[in-house]
């Protein structure tokens, strides 16, 4: 059956918020509530509080979707919380959404403790008030099994919670404080993605819970042990235990797929997480040892190492438990018991996850069949015991064949049963194949490329690649992620180890072409087995990518590849080098070698090419004249390179980076003829002076990178583009204004032109120097705001002031509110533009390869956004950054805001971390230019104050 709090998120009609409080109100609202919503108030939060005149009609729908619309839901439980039935059906709907990862949940245990709130008796051993208010509750005719079972699991998993109690007469302002801090803490954070349906969570949670040892005062080191067999559901439980108990610490890292990653490379990713430093770098494996003893050891965290297969990846990444903070957790998962160190952790802190019950095992698999409708799956039974048979109660496979029979028929359903019976072989893989084999030809080529090649590999750079060779190849990924063969996880393409083994074995055994050679090729060993001649013919090898952590000493024979007649897929990653310029075979659609140690490549006979990436290689000439086809073109990094190759026969280029190759000039860009198809243009770290008027014809540009090219003044005319980058141009102090070369689109328009410092003296503004214009003043003028609707982020390095907007203040890190003016509605809205003046001055922000890293906070309307400063070169003066937030596009993808937020209320504040913010500003875009100087602002945390605005002081 269904849950009752399934109910799918709907976000055109939800109103997104910070916090979503949960109370009782006669207990609490004019208490902790109050002053624990002024408080969230103050910090630029946007919070729900529950409205006392709802209709009793309305309340159910406006509280899911407050919920279904919040980041975070702060829990009151007070004497009478569990006497409401609309407390307990928000605390259900609550904890249904935190373990599917979608709100992270702090309690407060106001004059009640946790155990009560656990529906046991209180310590004294009388019955506690919340066992009384169950009680009551299931004598009212109206409450049903399923609503009480709900409320007991969700009490149960809140009490069960970590979070600040307040005794008769504690300090309530100290735990108001705690909380605002711990929501602000928790605002910066992204829960992990734990499963579609976590069925079973609850229990599995509990059963772990003994082995985490959560008691508040608790400040030794523990590591725990989560043992089973591969898809049981490990990982899965791994990522709930870190969303259920993250809140308590400092930070956490999820290290995933620990057995088949560089170690130093899996250190270095633990580092940058949890130090905020994204450019640290570890040489190798003992420097990293080191670096995470002495960086660590006064955090507490909580790491999860998942997949662990061998002792030296649990020395190199946790060593010790001397390694890390006080009251830290490290949770390592792994399918061999024995791997876990009894010297780190106790055999009672070893969990070990069983098969689902037979209950648990159908109830996913209906979940996963009916597209989370289960009260609608009108299926024979026997046919759904059958292939529960056949998945063997194990989550990975439920999750697969439930996804393949989903929407299909009855005969679909006794179709694919009479597969499974064909087959003797019972075993997992066996049972994956048979999805597989549902997929259609393309389907199944394009599956076995990403199991064999490309599993955790960027989805930008896999989807040209499979497109190169495949056509329509982005609908059948799509296919696969609706099969539950692949997700795409954090910009990844990630498919779980058995079905990447089950591919692999597919390539083996039933792929293998001719005297038993694969159609792929993935690992170095075979590689050498199948090429040990120096040319090799007839072997009809389609796709081969050997991608080494560690360059190999060996060359190979020029002529290896060219008689590959089917090899379409070529990417060779510290493998070895040739013998002379490489020869490619005719069908070849992407060649990726980088630091290609040749002069040059022959490349007469690859006309089908589409992707060539050969960056920071030793070629110094390159003939594409015959590759027609091309659309992806990288050779950046190649200092050797005597000039631009000819592109004039390319017209189909998407993307070209000619970065750090030492041109002198750009009038090269005049001779090409992919006019309407180029995308993507880099040409940083050049030597050029000027930017030919002719980078105007790319009509579809959509990112223009010119970063560090120190010897640019002038640049005289733009694209129409979306991504502009000139940060370290030093000399640069001729730009065009931006607004004609903005592309109305939804997506963000982007221009970042920090450290160029000339730009400085060439457009100034100050507020005691009113009559010089500054560059983002001139760009944007309002007029062209209000006509241009879409998004837009500047950084330019200098102190801007842009006189237009109706609110500027030097006490830049304090929150600001305007209220609605009165006869106006949020649809006479059209956005809001924002700027701050920074510096960065804390040696905190100082990075270890020695220019800087910091970060400005924005929270607008109680939704918060952190702006990441980071370059390669120190930030030697003050920058300012504008951005402009249209009502209607802020749902876009690279923020967290929603374009159907209350506007009711209008909020804004900085908060610079290594950074001093020196001036910020805000202005209400209207629809009717009178309606911009209706909107007052004024501190959020003193209501009677009235704010500072230099455009009135000087205007």
């Amino acid at each position: 059956m269904a849950s009752p709090l399934s109910e799918p998120d709907s976000p055109m009609s939800r109103k997104n918020y910070g916090v979503f409080l949960s109370f009782r109100g006669p207990d609490s609202r004019n208490t902790i509530v109050a002053h624990l919503y002024r408080a969230l108030c103050q910090r630029g939060v946007y919070t729900f509080k529950d409205n006392e005149e709802l209709e009793a009609g309305q309340r159910r729908s406006e509280l899911f979707e407050a919920i279904g619309g919040s980041r975070i839901a702060v829990v009151v439980f007070s004497e009478n919380y569990a006497t409401s039935k609309w407390c307990l059906d928000e605390l259900a709907k609550i904890i249904y959404r935190k373990n599917r990862g979608k709100i992270a949940v702090i309690p407060i245990f106001y004059k009640v403790s946790p155990q009560e709130v656990r529906l046991n008796k209180k310590e004294n051993g009388e019955e506690g008030c919340y066992q009384k208010a169950i009680k009551v509750m299931e004598g009212k005719t109206w409450v049903n099994s399923q609503m009480l079972q709900c409320w007991r699991t969700a009490l149960w998993e809140g009490g069960d919670m970590i979070g600040p109690s307040l005794r008769q007469g504690g300090d309530e302002d100290n735990l108001v404080q705690q909380v605002v801090d711990r929501v602000s803490k928790t605002l910066d954070r992204v829960p992990l993605e734990v499963a579609m349906y976590p069925v079973d969570m609850i229990a599995r949670l509990k059963a772990v819970k003994p082995s985490l040892h959560m008691d508040p005062h608790e400040d030794a080191v523990y590591m725990i042990g989560i043992h089973g067999s591969r898809g049981v559901g490990k990982t899965t439980l791994s990522k709930a235990v870190c969303n259920h108990i993250a809140n308590g610490f400092d930070d956490w890292c999820f290290l995933p797929d620990v057995r088949s990653n560089d170690l130093a490379v899996l250190q270095q990713t633990l580092l940058c997480e949890l130090l905020k430093q994204k450019d640290l770098t570890v040489p190798s494996i003992d420097t990293g040892k080191i670096l995470i003893k002495e960086r660590l050891c006064n955090k507490r965290v909580v790491i999860i190492l998942d997949d662990v297969d061998e002792m030296k990846q649990l020395d190199a990444l946790a060593g010790n438990l001397n390694w890390f903070g006080k009251g830290s957790r490290i949770i390592i998962t792994t399918t061999n018991r024995h791997l876990l160190p009894s010297d780190r952790v106790r055999p009672s802190d070893i969990y070990t996850v069983e098969l689902l019950g037979k209950d648990q095992a159908e109830e996913l698999f209906r979940w996963h069949a009916s597209c989370g409708r289960p009260e609608n799956l009108n299926i024979d039974h026997q046919y759904i015991e059958a292939l529960l048979n056949y998945a063997n109660r194990l989550p990975l496979a439920l999750t697969v064949l439930g996804s393949l029979v989903r929407d299909r028929s009855s005969s679909d359903w006794k179709s694919i049963l009479e597969k499974l019976d064909e087959n003797p072989d019972k075993t997992i893989n066996s049972v994956l194949k048979i999805s597989f084999k549902e997929l259609d030809p393309q389907q199944k080529e394009i599956f076995l490329d990403i199991a064999c090649f490309f599993n955790r590999w960027d989805r930008n750079y896999v989807v040209p690649v499979v497109e190169s060779c495949y056509s329509g190849a982005l609908m059948d990924i799509n296919v696969l992620v609706e099969r539950c063969l692949i997700t795409v996880e954090n910009g990844q393409i990630q498919m779980h180890e058995l079905i990447e083994v089950m591919g692999r074995s597919i390539v083996r055994d039933e792929y293998s072409i001719g005297d038993g050679v694969p159609s792929r090729i993935w690992l170095y060993e075979d590689f050498l087995d199948v090429f040990s001649e120096d040319e090799v013919v007839g072997i009809h090898v389609k796709g081969i990518v050997l991608n080494l952590a560690r360059k190999e000493n060996k060359t190979i024979n020029k002529s290896t590849f060219k008689g590959l007649k089917r090899l379409r897929l070529l990417v060779i990653r510290n493998a070895f080098d040739t013998d002379g310029p490489l020869r490619l075979p005719s069908d070849l659609r992407w060649f990726d070698w980088p630091q290609y140690s040749e002069l040059n490549i022959e490349l007469s006979s690859t006309r089908k090419l589409v992707g060539l990436h050969l960056p920071r290689s030793n070629i110094n000439q390159i003939n594409l004249q015959d590759c027609k086809e091309l659309k992806f073109l990288n050779i950046g990094h190649c200092r050797s390179l005597v000039s631009v190759p000819d592109l004039s026969q390319n017209s189909k280029l998407i993307h070209l980076d000619l970065q750090y190759c030492n041109l002198k000039e750009t009038k090269f860009l005049i001779d090409l003829n992919c006019d309407a198809t180029l995308k993507n243009l880099i040409l940083s770290g050049n030597d050029f002076t000027s930017v030919d008027e002719c980078i105007t014809k790319f009509e579809n540009l959509d990112e223009l990178q010119m970063c560090f090219c120190e010897q640019l003044t002038t640049v005289r005319e733009l694209p129409n583009i979306l991504r502009l980058l000139l940060i370290g141009c030093r000399e640069l102090q001729t730009l065009p204004s931006l607004h004609a070369a903005v592309r109305p689109s939804p997506r963000r328009f982007y221009v970042d032109l920090s450290n160029s410092y000339k730009m400085i003296t060439s457009y100034f503004r100050s507020p005691y120097l009113p009559a010089i214009p500054s560059y983002i003043e001139t760009s944007f003028p309002l007029p062209r705001i209000r006509e241009f609707g879409g998004a837009a982020d500047v950084i330019v390095a200098g102190e801007e002031f842009l006189a237009w907007m109706n609110f500027q203040t030097e006490e830049g890190e304090l929150p600001y509110r305007a209220s609605l003016p009165e006869g106006m509605s949020e649809n006479d809205i059209l956005g809001l533009a924002l700027y701050v003046t920074f510096d960065v001055t804390s040696s905190e922000a100082r990075s270890d390869s020695g220019g800087y890293i910091a970060n400005i906070v924005t929270a607008v309307l109680g939704h918060k956004r952190v702006w990441r400063l980071d370059t390669i070169s120190r930030w030697e003066s003050v920058h300012t950054w504008f951005v402009y937030l249209p009502r209607q596009q802020l749902s876009e993808e690279d923020t967290d805001f929603s374009a159907d937020m209350d506007w009711s209320n209008i909020t804004f504040r900085f908060t610079g971390i290594g950074t001093r913010i020196q001036r910020c500003g805000c202005h209400v875009v209207c629809k009717r230019e009178q309606d911009d100087q209706k909107f007052r602002f004024h501190r959020a945390d003193y209501p009677g104050y009235g704010g500072y605005s230099y455009a009135n002081y000087f205007y």
